[in-house]
């Protein structure tokens, strides 16, 4: 799921992930709304990606409507990062797992958080 969805791939047969967890990820993008209009993508190669990434073996790609975004970020790493997510112009002003719905800390506009080897991490932001 994390090497797919940072490159905006669904995935589609059930058996290559758990499949309640392709359900629940995909309510969660949905629930965003990525097919709306108003909904940009972003991917982390582009210069354009609104959202910084402390650690280079972290990718980060973006949905975002209006002052809302929602970052995708899939870990390459070769063990556990603490991730710092900056926007290079603004500010966050609040953050959480968009699975969970816990809140991620935000310190200085940067959101900063936890994310293990290979995992996947949904992070729904407001900014200014």
């Amino acid at each position: 799921m994390a090497s797919l969805l940072v490159h905006e791939v669904r995935p589609t047969w059930p058996r290559v992930s758990e499949f309640k967890t392709v359900i629940d990820i995909m309510n969660v993008l949905m629930d965003f709304g990525i097919g709306n209009n108003d909904c940009a993508y972003t991917a982390y190669w582009d210069e354009g990606n609104p959202v910084a990434c402390s650690a280079k073996d972290v990718l980060v790609s973006v949905y975002r409507r209006g002052n809302r975004l929602l970052a995708v970020c899939g870990s390459w790493a070769d063990g556990d990062r603490e991730v710092e997510l900056s926007l290079k112009r603004g500010a966050f002003v609040s953050a959480k797992n968009a699975e969970t719905g816990t809140e991620i800390a935000v310190s200085g506009g940067k959101a900063r958080f936890h994310l293990a080897k290979h995992d996947l991490a949904l992070v729904e932001c407001s900014i200014r």
